[in-house]
Order: C-alpha cells, then structure tokens, then sequence
C-alpha cells in the first residue's frame, strides 16, 4: 500500500505540475505581447513593470517544471525525510497534493487574468487595465509561496495559506470546475486515496469555509427526506431525527449532529428549504414551507414534548372556545403537520415524536 501510494502521488504531482507548466508557458507568451505593446507605445515604466512580471512567470515556470516531485515518503520533521510512510506521512502527501492543487488552480487564474489584461492593454480605461495587471502579479505571488510552501520548510504553513483563502473559495470553486479537478483525482489517485472521505480538493475547500466536507451529500439526503416527509410530517422535522435519518441513508458519513445543522443553515441561505425554528427549546427543520398562525405555532409549541395533544387538553390550557380550536387543529391536520387518532381521539404530530424514524431514505 505504501509504495503504490508512493507511486501514486508521484504520478499525480507529475500530472499538476504539467498543467502548471502549460498555463504558465502560455502566460508568458501574453507577458511577452504585453511587453511589445508597451514598448511600442513608450510606456517604459509600464515596461519594466510587465518584463518584471515575465520574468517572474518563468522563473516559477522553471521550478515547476523542472523542480524535485515529491520527496516520499515524505513527511516532514524539522528538515529531515524519514524512510516509512505512517499514518502522520500520508496526510503530510495529502497536504502537499492539495497544495500542488492549488498551484495548479492559481496557475490558471494567472493565465486567464493575463489574457483579460491582453485585451485592455489598447483600451482607453488606463485604471482598470492597471487594476487587472495588479490581480496578474497578486496570483503570481500567491503561486510563488504555494510553491515555496510545497517544497520548502521555509514557506508558508499550510494553515495561514488556508486563512488567505477564506475570501477566494467561490473563485476557487470555479476554477476547480473548469479544471475539473474532481475528475482528475478520481483518475489518478482514487484507488490509493479513501474518496468516500471526501477529495482532496473537497476536504481543504472545508477547511476553509469551516464547513462540513459532506455538504453536498448531506443536502442532498435533506431534499430526498423532504419530499419523503412532506405528506407525513407537513415538512415538520426534529434536527436530532433528521440527522439519524442523514446517518441512515449515508451509514459511511462520520458527521455530527452539528454538520448537520450547518447544511441545514446553508441550504436555508440558499432557499432550498425554510430552514430551522426553535419550539419550546426543541430545534425543528421546515423542510417545506410551514405558514403556521398564532394559533398554529401555540398548538405546536404545547405538542413539542409530546408530539401529542386532545381537544380537551387544548381548550383547558388555552381557554379557546371549542370552534377557535378545531379550526386551529383542522388546518394543521389539513397541511400534513398533524393527524387524527380515532382510538386515543388525540391528534398526534409525527414530526415531534422522539422516535421518529424515516424508513427507506
């Protein structure tokens, strides 16, 4: 298994760095172009700042393409390599892929953001093209110490790169999809890498966001009880049930209850479902729109122990009059949120039983 992944790793850093090569390469060939423009038109200060930019591009060119691969097994301790790959040296290789990775991904942004300045450079807007030249030179920076930080104890933590992203993960994303990442990790490294604990690529974009790894696959599971639920609950759900339900239809997700929550957060902010509301303290998921009344959210907030309530019990605790809260009940049964026991004559609310479960998810 160690050496395959050896091997493996080898073979994938192999692939990043060609692609890294290939879009600095053709970077350069823009910076050179920008050169000739700049020179025709006597600009010499934008000049020198353009030749300092191509020179930049080729010497991390260079070093990518004609730099060490990966020192495996490699982890690092102070400044030495050891000779087996433990459990501490393999997440030192995952570490230093994803880097790579994100060399790979700036390598890009470089490319593209070069090519927007190209066609500026004859435009009369002189502020924007100046502003695009700086992102140029900002992404190059940002290549030189990733790389640093790949192959060099003296470059960044891995962790303070992480925190320069915190801004960057939209534009990472698409970058990553233009690349199509995933597709390129499944190939070259899935049968040495668990990628049912989440991709490279996947796993780090977490870290940076602070979110869930498995947020797709969680949200995804969360539309799927939705419509499951939707006639049975009224779209009702307690989060502590939803999560046994997440567990249940991804047994091999190692998540909590508070990945969970976060989803249901995130997919509220995104309108995929109303999102989640405290009854009496208990916290309940809306998966689908619940436009309760006053009356309603009473009823709810008195059955959130329960999960179980009598006309009686109701108009007892309520002083309602007997019409007032068998409208109030009929609506709720009316939305799914409730139902009628003809045996018990109560009106139970499956959302609100503690054992609730969702069976086939």
């Amino acid at each position: 298994m160690s050496l395959k992944l050896r091997e493996k790793a080898n073979s994938f850093e192999r692939v990043l760095r060609q692609r890294s090569a290939a879009y600095l390469k053709n970077a350069e060939k823009h910076a050179l172009l920008l050169m000739e423009v700049s020179y025709e038109k006597n600009l010499s200060q934008l000049t020198r700042r353009i030749e300092k930019l191509k020179n930049g591009i080729s010497r991390i060119r260079n070093d990518i393409e004609y730099g060490s691969f990966l020192s495996l097994p490699a982890f690092r301790s102070s400044r030495r390599f050891h000779r087996e790959i433990t459990s501490e040296g393999e997440e030192e290789i995952f570490r230093q892929l994803f880097t790579s990775e994100l060399v790979l991904l700036e390598c890009r942004n470089l490319f593209e953001k070069l090519q927007n300045v190209e066609r500026k450079v004859c435009t009369t807007d002189e502020m924007q093209f100046l502003d695009l030249l700086t992102e140029v030179e900002e992404s190059l920076r940002r290549i030189e110490e990733l790389h640093l930080s790949r192959s060099s104890i003296e470059g960044r933590s891995l962790d303070s790169i992480i925190n320069r992203y915190e801004e960057k993960v939209d534009e990472l994303e698409k970058l990553a999809e233009k690349e199509n990442l995933w597709a390129l990790e499944e190939s070259q490294i899935s049968d040495v890498f668990p990628m049912n604990e989440g991709s490279l690529f996947v796993r780090f974009i977490s870290a940076i966001t602070r979110k869930p790894v498995f947020g797709k696959e969680i949200s995804d599971v969360i539309l799927q009880i939705s419509e499951k639920l939707r006639g049975r609950t009224g779209g009702l759900v307690k989060l502590s049930a939803l999560y046994s339900m997440v567990k249940t239809a991804k047994p091999y997700l190692n998540i909590s209850l508070k990945d969970v929550e976060s989803v249901v957060h995130d997919m509220e902010k995104k309108g995929l479902i109303p999102g989640l509301r405290e009854v009496s303290g208990i916290k309940i998921v809306e998966l689908v729109p619940v436009t309760a009344t006053p009356d309603q959210n009473t009823i709810l907030e008195m059955v959130a122990n329960s999960g179980q309530l009598t006309l009686e019990e109701l108009l007892l605790k309520t002083k309602w009059t007997y019409e007032r809260g068998i409208r109030a009940l009929k609506q709720l049964e009316e939305i799914g949120i409730c139902r009628y026991d003809v045996v018990s004559r109560k009106w139970i609310f499956p959302s609100f039983i503690e054992d609730y479960k969702s069976e086939g998810v």
